[in-house]
Formats: C-alpha cells, sequence, structure tokens
C-alpha cells in the first residue's frame, strides 16, 4: 500500500548504500579499523549539505533534536505482564494473586474484574 505509515517511516538505504559502495574495495579483518573506516565516512556524509534542504544532517540535528533530547530515567524500565482475572467462589486463589493485590475473600470480589501482575513474587 502506498504512503503506508512503515514505508514511510523507514530508513532511506541511501546513507549505508554510499558508505558500502565507498568500502567495497577495502578488506578488514577486525571490528575496530572497519568501524573507524565507516565513522569517518559516516561523518562526512553528516556534514554534507542536502540538495534539497541547502543544510546538512548534523545542521538539522543540532537545531532540531537535540533541544528536544531528554535524560534517559535513572531507574531501569521493568516489564510486567498484566491479566484481567475474575475470582470465583469455586475456585482457589493462587497465593501469589493474593499477594499482589486480590481481595482477601473471593467472596468480596465475586464478579469483579481485578487486574494482578503475572510474575509470582520471589
Amino acid at each position: 500500500r502506498c504512503g503506508s505509515p512503515t514505508s514511510s517511516e523507514a530508513p532511506s538505504p541511501a546513507p549505508a548504500a554510499t558508505i558500502l559502495a565507498r568500502l567495497r574495495d577495502e578488506t578488514f579483518f577486525e571490528f575496530g579499523p572497519m568501524n573507524a573506516a565507516i565513522r569517518v565516512l559516516l561523518d562526512e556524509l553528516n556534514d554534507r549539505p542536502m540538495k534539497k534542504l541547502g543544510v546538512s544532517r548534523r545542521v538539522l540535528f543540532e537545531q532540531l533534536d537535540r533541544p528536544a533530547l531528554r535524560p534517559l530515567p535513572t531507574t531501569r524500565y521493568v516489564l510486567a505482564q498484566w491479566k484481567v482475572c475474575r475470582v470465583n467462589v469455586l475456585c482457589g486463589v493462587p497465593p501469589y494473586v493474593v499477594q499482589c493485590g486480590a481481595p482477601p475473600s473471593p467472596v468480596a470480589s465475586l464478579g469483579r474484574d481485578t487486574p494482578h501482575n503475572m510474575e509470582s513474587p520471589a
């Protein structure tokens, strides 16, 4: 489908193709020298003015993107899986669900949807 978000948000293959084309005759035996050569060509590419806009990628980054950057959070993101559970009178409540916030009495929560963390506490 033309104009779908995935195709419009995908990075342009031109910078990678440009760098690979300039390095195609080089032979590298270690990652360090290869990464150094790619870094030099990437810096040249980012400093070169674009045809349509007349400014370089680096200038656009400094003017538009860098002011909008925020520092990384101080705490790491913790992934948790949640499931909405309905406690019934006839079924037992696992101990980890009770510890995660289910009402202590199954009768008190009859017919109530309650979100619970699916991770068992250690």
